[in-house]
C-alpha cells in the first residue's frame, strides 16, 4: 500500500510494516505527513522481502528510503534482505526496528526489544532519537483465534490477566489476578516510568 498524495521531490519516503491481523495500524499510518507506504504480510507474519521492495519502490521519490518495522525476527530478516536489493539497485535504504516493549528486555538490552524529512541520515537520526524516547507495556486478557484455527492462539487463566504480555502472544513477565482499572494504570505507568 502506497499514499495517493505526492511528496516534494527528493525527500525521504518512509515505509513500514509487519504482519497483518493483530495489528492493522500500519495501513492507517499510510498518508499525508505520515508513512508513504506500508508492506502487510499475513497474519502474524512478516511480508516478505518482495513486497517491501514493491512497496519501497513505488514510495521512492529520489531521496531514499527509512524501512521501520518491529522487532521481530521474520521482520528483521525480510526487511534487511529488502534494504540489500534496494542498496544494489541504487536506492539508498536504511532500517529502524522500532524496539518499545519494556516487558521484552531489561534497559541495557534494549536493541533486543519487540516492537516513524531531510536526508536519509536525518530521518533515520529523528527516527531512532524517538524510537529510543518510546516505550509501551501491556496485558492480556484472553487469546485470539487465527481464522480456520479451532483454537486460541494463547491462553490467560480465568480470572486473571497476562502482564506484558507481547503482541504476537510472547509470554508476558507473569499472570496476575484482573485488578482495577485505577490499580491497572498504576501498574502500568509505574512500570514505565521506570
Amino acid at each position: 500500500m502506497v499514499r495517493s498524495t505526492r511528496s516534494t521531490e527528493g525527500s525521504v519516503a518512509i515505509v513500514v510494516g509487519g504482519g497483518s491481523g493483530h495489528y492493522q495500524a500500519f495501513a492507517g499510518l499510510v498518508g499525508q505527513g505520515l508513512a508513504h507506504g506500508a508492506a502487510m504480510g499475513n497474519l502474524f507474519a512478516s511480508p516478505s522481502a518482495q513486497q517491501i521492495c514493491s512497496v519501497a519502490r513505488a514510495a521512492h521519490n529520489g531521496g531514499g528510503v527509512l524501512l521501520t518495522f518491529g522487532n521481530y525476527a521474520g521482520d528483521v530478516l525480510h526487511f534487511g534482505q529488502a534494504k540489500a536489493r534496494l542498496n544494489a539497485e541504487g536506492i539508498p535504504c536504511e532500517l529502524l526496528a522500532v524496539t518499545d516493549d519494556i516487558s521484552s528486555a531489561p534497559p541495557e538490552e534494549w536493541q533486543k526489544r519487540r516492537g516513524v524529512a531531510g536526508d536519509l541520515a536525518a530521518v533515520l537520526a529523528v527516527a531512532e532519537h524517538t524510537n529510543q524516547r518510546t516505550r509501551s507495556f501491556g496485558v492480556a486478557f484472553s487469546g485470539c483465534t487465527l481464522p480456520g484455527a479451532e483454537h486460541s492462539l494463547f491462553t490467560v487463566p480465568e480470572g486473571m490477566m497476562g502482564v506484558g504480555m507481547g503482541i504476537n502472544g510472547e509470554p508476558g513477565i507473569k499472570d496476575a489476578t484482573i485488578s482495577s482499572a485505577d490499580e491497572l494504570a498504576e501498574l502500568l505507568v509505574n512500570a514505565l516510568l521506570k
